[in-house]
């Protein structure tokens, strides 16, 4: 599974240099994850930017992967997982979230 932070989704739709760097896991629709706060950041900037119409085009894209909520548990989890990844979920861009975490504290 493929998670791309709503940096990846702008450089996507904007067709900047890094577009084709993201395309990849954008397009692979079967395994895309995309955290309802990259919703609300990339529907932000593209409607300030574009307007209504454009942004809710735009969402539409990132409605073709599983939209998930996040929680509590899913934000730690995701962190822990990233600062255990370190410079690897970065420099990807990507991140593997596949599977269930069970948190115990």
């Amino acid at each position: 599974m493929n998670v791309v932070d709503s940096s990846g989704w702008l450089e996507y739709f904007a067709g900047s240099e890094n577009a084709d760097f993201f395309a990849p896991a954008i397009e692979d629709t079967n395994n895309l994850i995309v955290p309802v706060i990259c919703v609300y950041e990339v529907f932000k900037r593209i409607l300030q930017q574009h307007g209504q119409g454009i942004a809710e085009m735009r969402i539409a894209d990132l409605h073709k992967g599983q939209v998930i909520d996040l929680t509590t548990e899913s934000g730690v989890v995701g962190a822990t997982l990233e600062l255990r990844a370190g410079d690897r979920v970065l420099a990807a861009g990507t991140s593997d979230m596949s599977g269930r975490f069970q948190l115990s504290f």
